[in-house]
């Protein structure tokens, strides 16, 4: 069985010495004494499965967890709240971003204003695989979840039981 990949020529590099590799895309020239050659009856392709492009998002969010980033897609601030079902609370504008650096002791930590996500295109940050997304809780969402849960149970207790 094979594949047509449209736009997509596939070249096999072969080091002067021995061994083999694959690229994708026009190979018109010669660099590093390797030799491109287009593949051929019988050669073997092999493709290795990639680890999964992952981001964490909790927080003020209806399904927090873990999100997949789909393959050759980015996700910014906005897609990731909304693949996390949205925010609980809608004046929840405060986002922390935590990004792992390699080679860096500490993480980034970007704060970020949903508000400004969605005024700015700029501020509607693109993630990096194994960044962590918080909606964060601040005194204006605290108290207005408080407000919220007082009038459900006060509605609640208030009806009649028969």
């Amino acid at each position: 069985r094979s594949t047509l990949f449209p736009y997509t020529t596939l070249f096999r590099s072969v080091p002067e010495g021995g061994g083999a590799s694959l690229h994708s895309g026009q190979a018109t020239h010669r660099a590093g004494g390797v030799r491109r050659d287009r593949l051929g009856d019988g050669d073997v392709v092999m493709v290795f499965p990639q680890d999964p492009r992952v981001i964490h998002v909790l927080g003020l969010v209806h399904k927090p967890g873990r999100i997949e980033i789909p393959p050759g897609e980015d996700v910014h601030l906005l897609d990731a709240l909304a693949l996390a079902g949205g925010r609980t609370l809608q004046i929840a504008d405060k986002v922390q971003i935590v990004r792992i650096i390699p080679g860096q002791p500490d993480p980034m930590v970007i704060n970020v204003s949903v508000n400004n996500a969605k005024a700015l295109g700029a501020a509607n940050l693109l993630l990096a695989s194994g960044d962590t997304v918080s909606v964060e809780e601040t005194p204006t969402t605290m108290t207005v979840g408080l407000l919220k849960s007082f009038m459900r149970f006060g509605i609640s207790a208030s009806a009649p039981i028969f």
